[in-house]
């Protein structure tokens, strides 16, 4: 609320947006998407793409696309997000954000039924050489070994869920770690 109010004090529009955006990041991280989809909305009618910089319009659109699939629902609206992403990394030729919107691709593909193809988009997101990290190379390991767990390749995806717990306690993230050592109890127990 504090960071609205000092940039609605500005009387920047792009500014005032741009502190939507962070809120409603924020509050998806902090498990309130519905929330974060709110200011999202607002941070939407308060920036355009003719008045951000390409990339910044890029991680937008991959922020609203991932709130979106976050609560599950609306998929189309999703997709077209999500879209407008994949256009703004062709057209700037940032390939250094093509693996980030791939992961948010096959988070689409997976919650739409196209586990394999999400899958595969997954595998080659997270090569060690794409230069994923931290939270986000940990949540496209989860989504990879979901996908891989409902495609029937138990073994496979175990090996995954013990590189995100691996990973997430050098990086102390614990939760992260707990939830793939749960997730990995649940995979050898339905097995």
């Amino acid at each position: 609320e504090q960071m609205l109010g000092l940039a609605d004090a500005l009387g920047s529009t792009g500014v005032s947006g741009r502190a939507h955006w962070a809120a409603g990041m924020a509050l998806t991280i902090l498990g309130r998407p519905e929330d974060g989809l709110r200011h999202l909305e607002l941070a939407h009618g308060l920036l355009s793409y003719s008045m951000m910089r390409l990339t910044d319009w890029l991680r937008f659109c991959r922020s609203y696309a991932s709130v979106l699939l976050d609560l599950g629902g609306d998929l189309d609206t999703a997709r077209v997000w999500l879209e407008a992403a994949e256009e703004s990394v062709t057209m700037a030729g940032l390939q250094g954000e093509w693996a980030v919107t791939a992961v948010a691709r096959a988070r689409y593909e997976l919650a739409s039924g196209n586990t394999s193809r999400a899958a595969s988009l997954l595998a080659e997101a997270t090569a060690e050489d794409l230069g994923l990290t931290g939270l986000v190379l940990i949540g496209a390991l989860l989504t990879r070994a979901e996908a891989l767990r409902r495609l029937g390749a138990a073994a496979e995806a175990a090996m995954v869920l013990r590189q995100v717990a691996r990973r997430a306690e050098e990086d102390g993230l614990y939760r992260y770690a707990i939830e793939a050592w749960r997730k990995l109890d649940e995979l050898r127990g339905s097995t």
